[in-house]
């Protein structure tokens, strides 16, 4: 709070008209904020304290103008800067609501769709995505070592020492038949089955006729595929496990 009202106070300073230059006639008087300029809106400090940055309009402002980005330093009688959209928006990560770290040093934000950790004590700020997707509601893992997001419905982990992104969940949403569900009855004519399955005899028992004579390179195969099985199944379950959401379901 006490840091509120120094921030207006500063502001007070250089942002107030001297009386004696006031023109109090009855058309200017009537001109309002025009005359004497817009009260200072979204005021921010810098995490070092350092800067202010607002909106404004000085006086002499036309009615129909909107407000303007500035900064000023922290200083009293200083003279406020006017930025230009470019800056403002390269200043939007230091200004930022975000989850601090455990040691309250550093803050992660979201801004734009794009995450940023700004350093609280000299108000640095590091980049950590630049993606089309919309990276949302980042924290800090316990350790302070990741930084944990949402992306596309799902959660990610991001290094920040190495950078590397991991996905932690893999969130579908979906509705109708589920891949591989078994087709239904009357799929298939039960003549047209009968024809497959007496085909299908004739050609199973001429594929065991040849495997008799190459028993040892079938069973070597098949262990063979057994193990790539085995070991694909293995690197699967190092993912996370899909889960399908139903329609109108959101996690």
């Amino acid at each position: 709070m006490r840091r509120s009202v120094l921030a207006f106070a500063l502001l007070a300073a250089p942002l107030a008209v001297p009386a004696q230059q006031l023109d109090f006639s009855i058309a200017n008087i009537m001109r309002g904020p025009e005359l004497y300029g817009r009260e200072p809106a979204n005021v921010r400090w810098t995490p070092d304290g350092q800067w202010i940055y607002f909106q404004w309009l000085p006086a002499g402002s036309g009615w129909q103008e909107t407000l303007k980005p500035y900064r000023v330093r922290a200083l009293p009688n200083a003279t406020p800067e006017r930025l230009t959209e470019a800056q403002a928006d390269s200043a939007a990560p230091l200004l930022a609501d975000g989850a601090w770290s455990s040691d309250r040093t550093r803050r992660v934000v979201s801004v734009r769709g794009d995450l940023y950790i700004v350093d609280l004590r000299t108000s640095a700020m590091r980049r950590l995505t630049e993606t089309l997707a919309i990276e949302g509601n980042p924290r800090f893992s316990p350790d302070g070592q990741r930084v944990l997001f949402t992306s596309d419905g799902n959660a990610y982990s991001l290094d920040t020492g190495s950078g590397l992104v991991r996905q932690l969940t893999d969130i579908h949403t979906g509705g109708g038949t589920a891949a591989g569900a078994a087709p239904g009855p009357g799929s298939r004519s039960s003549g047209g089955a009968r024809a497959a399955g007496s085909n299908a005899n004739t050609q199973r028992g001429a594929l065991e006729r040849d495997q008799r004579q190459l028993l040892e390179v079938i069973r070597d195969q098949a262990a063979l595929d057994s193990t790539r099985r085995a070991d694909s199944t293995a690197r699967a379950l190092l993912w996370p496990q899909p889960v399908t959401l139903g329609a109108g379901e959101r996690l």
